[in-house]
């Protein structure tokens, strides 16, 4: 009988597991065997061993599911960690912040100079920005051939040569905003930035174990703000994201605050203090050239780091698989600096509106015709009063001669 009730228990066990990766043991199958057991008045020793029976085999049954259920606990338990880092990771609560010096990285760039024709596409809405417009992240503005744009922040200026198209990218705690591409604005082929909160918060932390590997675990002066904790408080604000084309930017950050990053199909790029060219060709290719200062350029594919320094270049391939880090350095090169085509210095010299197909006349000439408008005015004004005053002349005579 007891075999019997043991081979029942382990049967139930057994089907329950065929259908169940790990399932755990009901108490109903320790009662459905224990409820098998002799008569324990008549059989007391049988009904004995038949319990410890039962006992033996239901704590067989709570041994096997634990174990079953250890790796789904450790993933549940690393994965609440996670989201535990993460969320600290994006609280952008930097006690630099609170300096009364400084005010704050506004959420966007202010155009301080415009040539040719420039869009900002936001949402649904076409706009043609004038001096004084101020981006917004989700925007995406693209020059027209022969076109330029400078742009001015906080932290810095940018200037968009023709033929660019970029958007700007901005994190919250927990979510990024990425441009909202309307259909047929941009090419169909260009990669678009990532909209995952990860992909940032990686690339963060691969800048972090970045400084601690190149600076001997201590951090820059410069990246004060990072914390290997909090590792996306290294960029903060805007991110600039190039679809295709060249900007010039200068970066400017205080020293103890975060970076503003600039993102491409191939690249994080994260200034220190720095003047520097970035170029994307359709394909999303990258190259950085670094005029003054250095930059961080981490490879979004294989997320290797390196750093960038002055009068040297960096060429980042349309590579699915990414480069190593001795890839990376391998293709920084020295450059000299009278070789670069500095672009955006010819587009501040070019005037800052276009004036239309209508030639404007000049200054002399708008005074004269002024003055020729006032004198047609006044001698109108004297023949209407002339004709008024004929008119009365008439009337009252004819009066006079009804009177008579």
């Amino acid at each position: 009988m007891k075999i019997i009730c043991l081979a029942i228990l382990v049967l139930f066990l057994s089907a329950g597991v065929s259908h169940a990766a790990c399932i755990e043991p009901d108490i109903a199958t320790y009662t459905a065997c224990t409820e098998g057991c002799p008569d324990a008045v008549t059989h007391t020793e049988s009904y004995a061993k038949c319990v410890n029976g039962c006992i033996s085999t239901w704590n067989k049954a709570e041994d096997e599911y634990y174990a079953c259920t250890k790796a789904e606990r450790e993933q549940a338990e690393q994965k609440k960690r996670e989201e535990e880092q993460r969320k600290a990771a994006m609280t952008f609560i930097v006690p630099v912040m609170k300096d009364p010096s400084y005010t704050g990285v506004k959420p966007g760039n202010t155009v301080e100079s415009s040539h040719g024709l420039t869009k900002i596409f936001r949402g649904v809405d076409e706009l043609v920005p004038s001096v004084g417009f101020t981006t917004a992240p989700g925007d995406i503005m693209t020059t027209e051939n022969g076109a330029s744009v400078e742009l001015k922040s906080d932290y810095g200026t940018v200037v968009v040569d023709e033929d660019t198209d970029w958007g700007e990218i901005i994190i919250t705690d927990d979510d990024v905003i990425t441009p909202d591409v309307p259909e047929g604005i941009l090419d169909p082929d260009y990669k678009l930035p990532p909209d995952d909160i990860d992909f940032y918060l990686r690339a963060s932390r691969t800048l972090v174990e970045f400084f601690y590997q190149e600076f001997d675990g201590e951090h820059r002066p410069s990246f004060n703000s990072c914390k290997i904790n909090s590792p996306t408080t290294c960029i903060w604000g805007v991110i600039k994201y190039i679809y295709e084309g060249k900007v010039h930017l200068y970066e400017n950050t205080p020293a103890r605050y975060p970076r503003n990053p600039v993102l491409t199909p191939r690249a994080a790029i994260t200034p220190d203090g720095t003047e520097y060219l970035v170029e994307v060709t359709k394909d999303g290719a990258t190259s950085v050239t670094v005029l003054n200062g250095s930059v961080f350029v981490t490879d979004v594919a294989s997320f290797n780091t390196t750093r960038v320094y002055a009068n040297q270049k960096i060429v980042l391939p349309n590579d699915p698989d990414g480069l190593t880090r001795q890839e990376l350095e391998a293709s920084t090169t020295a450059i000299d600096p009278a070789s670069v085509d500095r672009w955006w210095e010819k587009s501040e010299e070019m005037p800052i509106e276009e004036t239309s197909e209508e030639e404007v006349p000049d200054e002399g000439i708008q005074k004269s015709e002024s003055k020729q408008n006032t004198q047609f005015i006044i001698f109108f004004i004297i023949i209407m009063g002339v004709a008024i005053a004929v008119g009365s002349v008439i009337r009252a005579r004819l009066k006079k001669s009804k009177g008579k």
